[in-house]
């Protein structure tokens, strides 16, 4: 798992295609203007994704979640977030895949390490990054996007 300042997000180029420009997009929008359920596309890249506001539930009341094929980044626009994250290695119990949304839930009941993210900050969740995002942790809420990302293989 990797967190960052959105400005960087052009930093990890070899793990996310076209990084420099998602980072030449988000250098242009103001965060604070991106409106929730407006649909936006990254010119050049492919990439699509809608804001959208949430709020947060306790960690007892979430699936941990694996993406095989994608890689999650996670943006927080406004507000905070807090994402629960442990290495996949360390859960047992698979209760199913979904091949169409590239998702795998876990029944395990183990628990993660927390981290609190900030506006202006992004997440990335590799394959091996199992992960409960939108956690509650002293009434965090906020506006959020969510892209989906190829995994680059060497």
């Amino acid at each position: 798992m990797i967190v960052d300042r959105i400005k960087n997000i052009g930093r990890y180029g070899k793990l996310i295609k076209d990084a420099d420009k998602l980072e030449a997009f988000f250098q242009k929008a103001s965060l604070d203007s991106l409106a929730a359920g407006q649909k936006i596309t990254v010119e050049g890249t492919g990439y699509s994704f809608g804001p959208y506001e949430f709020e947060t539930q306790p960690s007892a009341e979430k699936r941990w979640e694996i993406h095989r094929d994608h890689i999650d980044i996670h943006i927080v626009l406004q507000g905070k977030e807090a994402i629960e994250w442990i290495p996949v290695s360390s859960l047992k119990n698979s209760a199913e895949y979904i091949a169409d949304t590239d998702v795998e839930f876990f029944s395990d009941t183990t628990v993660g390490s927390l981290i609190l993210v900030d506006a202006g900050f992004f997440v990335i969740c590799l394959p091996e990054d199992a992960h409960k995002p939108s956690v509650k942790a002293e009434g965090y809420t906020g506006k959020k996007t969510l892209i989906k990302a190829d995994a680059l293989k060497n």
